[in-house]
């Protein structure tokens, strides 16, 4: 003959309050724990979600301060910020005059303007053309 065990022993302890549901004083810290880690897991899908929705919305558009560059127009000293995606060759062209006059250029620590040490041979082809970049120091000088 099988032998039961009694009602009492069949009915986890967990269960026993009546309404199926663990007290909250019987919830072990492996509970609490699971139940945090569970929400911190929602939490960082949810702000994955939104930082993936928010750079995707336009990703054709680059930050801000990336869109344009300021170029010096070596012939004629002129400074013009020039959209970076219309850009393909350095030295670039200068939509007023249709000639590949402009290099990029940019402000010192001390507030000069000045071409970068990356550009002195593109500078230097310009010869006697160049009449407002310094060939040696790369400072632009001051426009009429």
């Amino acid at each position: 003959m099988a032998v039961f065990p009694s009602r009492e022993a069949a009915i986890p302890a967990l269960a026993r309050n009546g309404s199926g549901y663990p007290r909250s004083s019987e919830l072990g810290r492996q509970d609490h724990k699971q139940l945090v880690l569970t929400l911190a897991a929602i939490l960082a899908l949810a702000s994955g979600g939104v930082l993936t929705f928010r750079y995707f919305r336009n990703p054709s558009s680059p930050a801000p301060l990336a869109r344009q560059l300021v170029f010096i127009d070596v012939t004629s000293g002129e400074r013009m910020d020039i959209d970076l995606q219309s850009i393909r060759v350095i030295p670039a062209k200068n939509p007023k005059t249709g000639q590949r006059t402009l290099i990029p250029c940019g402000q010192n620590a001390d507030g000069k303007w000045v071409v970068d040490a990356h550009y002195r041979d593109a500078v230097s082809a310009f010869g006697e053309a160049n009449r407002y970049v310094d060939p040696k120091s790369l400072e632009v000088k001051a426009s009429p």
